[in-house]
């Protein structure tokens, strides 16, 4: 049994794009796909967002009395409880599968027996917890998995603690897997933790590559070279979600948590790097125009983004340049032609 475990935003522009991915190349390359919506946007958008992947055949779990955003390895271990045993890939809902037969080749790798996870390998921890996993499992390169296009059989997650999120250490606290003693305060993001305990395992790795967006993406569209030399094998744009909190409706409350009632605070942009901003600000937009909400008790969301959207541009316009924001949606309208479709209001 092929598994893919998606935690969402609630997004309904990016899902769109990840399920039109999802339906054009590696539909049929799974035998079901999981997902819940971890961050508690507004019912008719929910709703929207559950019919939505419920169309393309998802299962969706549902967290129960979501009030606030859940972390993404809660998210994780919650799909994580409630799918049945097979090989799992967690995949994230910013990565976006570009050719067919890649997912299904890595999903046979682990079938094959010949490799325990397939996975790319990251360094999102503190220096300590970092130099000291390198070490400790003999790697010369990062010693994390991400949980990105991360590969294996569920028993195997299943074996760890299922605590998939970002982690802390004070110090003096003790790190079990590593036999240290952390001599300052130390940290882990999503799936530091989990990596550990998997790699106590000794298990045999084959790695993969993420094909990150990046902020050389406008010059490296001009210039044909990079994700634009040829069509990779899937994009992973990375933290697409982040920085949402500065896109606020017209009462000033962040569109994700209009729910919740939560303000915004447009000064919060001048805190965020510019052209990273300029970059996620470009693909939502994109795929706003290319997937908008069409439910008629949703579609007025529409609405509330195009404004959000504007808003930052007029009131933050000497941080988030507009020319910048327009070449890098000029790059992404070409790396996800296969993609696109029409265009529609």
């Amino acid at each position: 049994m092929r598994i893919a475990l998606l935690p969402s935003s609630g997004n309904p522009y990016v899902l769109g794009l990840w399920l039109r991915s999802f339906e054009r190349f590696w539909r049929n390359e799974i035998d079901k796909l999981y997902a819940t919506v971890a961050v508690p946007v507004e019912q008719p958008v929910m709703e929207y967002v559950a019919s939505e992947l419920a169309a393309a055949g998802a299962t969706v779990v549902p967290i129960p009395e979501l009030h606030h955003s859940v972390q993404h390895g809660e998210a994780i271990a919650w799909l994580l409880q409630h799918c049945e045993d097979g090989v799992l890939l967690l995949i994230e809902e910013d990565c976006f599968v570009l050719r067919p037969g890649e997912i299904g080749s890595c999903f046979s790798r682990i079938e094959s027996g010949e490799f325990d996870i397939v996975a790319s390998l990251r360094g999102p921890a503190s220096d300590g917890v970092r130099a000291r996993a390198k070490q400790v499992f003999g790697l010369a390169g990062e010693p994390f998995f991400s949980p990105n296009l991360f590969f294996a059989q569920r028993s195997l997650l299943a074996r760890t603690d299922r605590d998939f999120s970002a982690r802390r250490w004070d110090a003096g606290d003790r790190i079990e897997p590593l036999d240290l003693v952390c001599e300052q305060d130390e940290c882990g993001d999503t799936f530091v933790w989990a990596s550990l305990q998997l790699w106590s395992d000794d298990p045999r790795v084959f790695p993969v590559h993420q094909h990150h967006a990046s902020l050389s993406d406008i010059a490296d569209h001009r210039a044909g070279r990079g994700l634009f030399q040829e069509t990779p094998p899937w994009v992973h744009f990375g933290a697409l979600a982040g920085g949402v909190h500065v896109m606020m409706d017209q009462e000033g409350l962040v569109i994700a948590y209009r729910e919740l009632r939560a303000p915004g605070h447009m000064d919060d942009v001048t805190q965020l790097s510019a052209p990273d901003y300029e970059k996620k600000l470009a693909m939502w937009t994109l795929c706003r125009e290319h997937f908008p909400v069409g439910d008629s008790r949703a579609a007025y969301y529409n609405g509330v983004f195009d404004f959000a959207a504007s808003n930052v541009l007029a009131r933050r316009g000497e941080v988030v340049d507009r020319t910048r924001v327009a070449a890098f949606k000029s790059a992404y309208s070409t790396l996800f032609a296969p993609l696109l479709g029409r265009s529609e209001v």
